[in-house]
């Protein structure tokens, strides 16, 4: 179901495009400033019009039009005089749909919105509900330079009130002359959220508001589910029993085909025709209210007290076990949010919501539009792929002339440890073309493992690659805030054999080990690399920073950005790389022969495109391929000079230069950019000047703004730059980064409210655990850091932490703040900054033996800790002094 909301300015001037698709072929169209007279006649062909007109003003007007053959009705309102105009209209939607979707049209001429006037509106109301329209407010967390006068009013009340708001980053009106603006809000209750899907047209229809769609699916329709599942005790006696039985040795293709019979025999399929239900809802639940209802069909026939007496007790029990299923289920889904990659994976998949594609096509670079889903497949397929050099290096594998006993210890046979280990160390993810999954491999036998064993041993002795292992299925996934209809706006998620990846993960513990050992990676990079995380090296960037600016010397620093790096990697490049680090013999011709003929297919809305070939780039989804890159990247230290520091987090590259006069600044400069752009020639990459950026960090006056060309583009300059998630400004004061995180804190908190629908959500406790994981995590990072802000940054913090202990609890805006912590039992912002910096601390003088930057690191603590180590009490003082000595 298709709701078009748009401010069309003049209802008879836009009739010609009303008449069209895609407004005509929406299920309601929701109109604001019809300009419409009481004498004006309208109609449109298949549709029912609701509508509103201004008193005493020819402007403004509301208009609800809802296609025939759905049951409406007018809702009448009892509000507080405003110059808000509001037209509601209830909506029957789906077959089995027991309450009506309120849909409230609004239209604020200037924005105004008082607390009154939105809490009567609200109390007259009841959930499920879709409030759309022109509300005319500016607010920096819409994107906005500025927040208008009532714009912190009515974000409040819809924080407060627990509602969602769908659109926040995407802008819907342009005027000339002006600055592009989102005055167009599309709001819903909790339990609507995970059903709708919104999309803003690029086409403004003679209009100065862009029209929203809104689409409604799976709301109130029964569905029939086909679900399969496998029996995992009938699985493992089975492929156990195959693999026993078959006396040969068996290849990695024959070993495929017995996973997939074995999996096929163990399957089973059932369908279910039923109302969307509780994600907690299981088919016990259903069990048990069946036996309700035919309880209660006897007692009604047969009103005997045994009778009712049977049906108050099933009743009973089915509340009991509804209890515990809903509170189990949360509690399980807040020990999946606290894990960092869940809490982002659930997050990411959240804010996405408002760029899932409504509409079918797909228009290309040069303009062309495709509507078929296999052209539009290939042109994906198309977009990715990437032309490889005609160069070639020549390749020397053998391992007699430079062998080492490090090197000597890669080529050595698997044990059965390191793949029990490596398999430990999986999850069990989506699998590859062939469906082996890693909860199949877990189900074999230590005798059989032993057999996987021996079919690894033999490809990494025989340097061997399955056809299956080099074939790749690919996911095109939207990237947030990016158009949906553009093809390049999709990000390739690659699908891979689970078997090779657990091949991958035993020889990446070598590969991992052996360039330790020999010190190949710089203390300055990291990514991808143990002992080495975002906080380290953004503790040494700001040690840099404060020292310099001490000594009086001009620091600046310089962000480069390099261009579709993952998929530009040059292949002979890399296997060069990999051979002078010491890689050699059987290791390293497996490695080339991974790379070599790499297929792949995307597949697109059940659609598969033509298999195509792709020489360059690391392979996606491989788990070898971060390490490719970091290797492939490490001799960047080696051209630049000493005393230039060079931090570099797998693509990200940041050089700080400082020296005590702007002509020596300007000479390293030069020279860096000259050593960058002859490395990006060399190894056939490429650096975007227009994404990189220029930053002056020096605390007394200096220049800036002298041009500084990387291949005949200047490199902008700019007062913020972002480095490993932190966001540096040239004052060091960070106060952009406290900006950024609280619009992401604020956005994050308004698709939480999805977990608070009054039929189905999580308790206050639970939601609590959650926005601890997703948002206040997020608003922590970096604190060792941003520990040196000015208390006007805490205390801007401390109010997304305030509101989010309201959210959680529902409690009102005049709650004192001691009662909030009080009932939370949360601590405030300072306290967690001191903890987490104090956790930082300790972390590091732990692994001082490890870290390669740990003298930097030491001396950066010993520079942001001394206003809290003043404060700690004597014991904490004495484990402090301890863990440094």
């Amino acid at each position: 179901m298709l709701f078009v909301q748009w401010n069309l300015r003049g209802f008879f001037s836009k009739l010609h495009w009303l008449q069209l698709p895609p407004f005509s072929t929406a299920t309601v169209l929701v109109l604001q400033e019809t300009f419409l007279k009481n004498s004006s006649f309208v109609s449109l062909r298949n549709k029912k019009i609701f509508r509103v007109e201004r008193s005493g003003s020819p402007g403004g007007g509301l208009v609800i039009a809802v296609s025939t053959d759905l049951p409406a009705q007018l809702v009448s309102f009892s509000l507080p005089s405003s110059d808000v105009e509001v037209l509601g209209v209830k909506l029957w939607i789906g077959s089995i749909s027991n309450s009506p979707v309120t849909v409230v049209n609004v239209y604020s001429p200037r924005g105004f919105f008082s607390d009154s006037w939105l809490d009567s509106l609200f109390s007259q109301l009841s959930p499920p509900f879709l409030i759309l329209g022109d509300f005319n407010i500016h607010h920096p967390a819409l994107g906005s330079l500025f927040a208008s006068a009532d714009a912190d009013t009515l974000l409040n009340w819809i924080s407060i009130n627990n509602m969602c708001l769908l659109n926040m980053n995407k802008f819907t009106r342009f005027q000339g002359g002006q600055n592009p603006a989102l005055l167009d809000l599309s709001i819903c209750s909790a339990d609507l959220f995970s059903h709708c899907q919104l999309e803003v047209s690029l086409d403004q229809y003679d209009s100065d508001h862009c029209p929203i769609f809104v689409s409604i699916s799976g709301f109130g329709d029964r569905t029939v589910k086909v679900r399969s599942y496998i029996n995992w005790r009938q699985f493992s006696n089975k492929i156990n029993d195959c693999l026993d039985n078959s006396l040969e040795t068996q290849s990695i293709e024959a070993l495929t085909l017995i996973f997939h019979s074995c999996s096929v025999s163990s399957s089973h399929r059932f369908s279910s025709t039923s109302r969307q239900h509780s994600p907690w809802w299981d088919a016990h639940c259903n069990y048990l209210k069946a036996l309700k209802r035919r309880l209660l069909r006897r007692a009604k026939t047969y009103p005997d007290p045994s009778n009712w007496s049977a049906y108050k007790k099933m009743a009973a029990r089915l509340r009991k076990y509804i209890k515990t299923r809903k509170r189990k289920f949360w509690e399980r889904t807040c020990e999946e949010t606290a894990r960092s990659h869940n809490a982002f994976r659930i997050i990411k998949a959240m804010l996405s919501k408002d760029g899932t594609p409504c509409l079918s096509h797909l228009v290309l670079v040069s303009g062309v539009t495709l509507t078929s889903p296999v052209a539009q497949a290939n042109a994906i397929a198309t977009s990715i792929l990437k032309k490889a050099p005609k160069q070639i290096i020549p390749m020397d594998f053998s391992c007699e002339s430079s062998e080492t006993i490090h090197s000597r210890s890669l080529n050595i046979p698997f044990t059965i440890n390191e793949l029990k280990v490596a398999l430990s160390k999986m999850r069990n993810k989506s699998p590859g073309k062939d469906g082996i999954t890693k909860k199949m491999i877990s189900s074999l036998s230590h005798s059989n493992l032993f057999r996987v064993l021996g079919q690894f041993n033999e490809l990494l002795s025989s340097a061997k690659v399955p056809e299956s292992w080099r074939m790749s299925k690919i996911i095109p996934i939207l990237k947030p805030g990016k158009n949906a209809s553009e093809v390049n706006s999709y990000r390739p998620i690659a699908l891979t054999s689970v078997l090779c990846k657990l091949f991958e993960r035993m020889l990446l513990a070598r590969l991992l080990k052996f360039f330790l050992q020999q010190n190949f990676f710089s203390p300055f990079q990291a990514g991808f690399l143990p002992y080495k995380g975002c906080d380290t090296l953004s503790a040494v960037v700001l040690h840099k920073i404060l020292s310099a600016r001490a000594r009086k010397h001009l620091v600046y620093g310089i962000s480069f950005d390099l261009k579709a790096a993952y998929d530009n990697v040059w292949h002979d490049g890399l296997m060069f790389k990999m051979l002078q680090s010491g890689v050699r013999g059987h290791v390293a011709l497996w490695i080339f022969n991974f790379l070599l003929d790499r297929k792949a297919f995307v597949s697109w809305r059940g659609i598969s495109s033509s298999m195509f070939n792709y020489n360059r780039g690391v392979p996606q989804g491989s788990v070898l391929s971060p390490l490719f890159f970091t290797v492939f990247m490490q001799d960047i230290f080696d051209i630049l000079p000493d005393d230039v520091t060079c931090f570099m987090y797998a693509d990200d590259i940041f050089l700080l230069i400082s020296e005590p006069s702007i002509e020596e600044v300007k000479n390293k400069i030069f020279f860096c950019i000259a050593r960058l752009e002859s490395w990006c020639q060399t190894w056939h990459m490429e650096i975007a000047p227009q994404k990189s950026s220029i930053i002056n960090f020096s605390s007394r006056a200096s220049p800036a703004g002298f041009h500084v060309p990387f291949g005949g583009t200047n490199i902008p300059w700019a007062s913020s730059v972002r480095f490993l998630g932190i966001r540096f400004d040239d004052t060091i004061s960070f106060r952009s980064h406290i900006d950024q995180i609280k619009r992401k804190a604020l956005r994050k908190l308004n698709v939480i409210k999805a977990f608070a629908s009054p039929r189905w959500g999580a308790s206050a406790s639970n939601l609590l655990k959650i926005c601890n994981a997703c948002i206040l995590q997020s608003l922590e990072y970096g604190a060792h850091a941003i520990g040196m802000t000015n208390k006007a940054g805490f205390s801007s913090l401390q109010t997304i932490h305030n509101q989010v202990i309201r959210f959680c609890f529902g409690l009102p805006r005049w709650t004192p703040i001691p009662i909030l912590h009080k009932i939370s039992r949360e601590v405030n912002i300072t306290l967690r900054f001191d903890k987490r910096f104090m956790s930082f601390f300790i972390k590091q003088c732990s692994t001082k033996d490890f870290s390669a930057v740990s003298s930097s690191v030491s001396e950066v603590n010993t520079v942001v800790s001394n206003y809290i180590f003043s404060r700690l009490p004597c014991g904490a003082k004495l484990i402090v002094v301890f863990l440094s000595a």
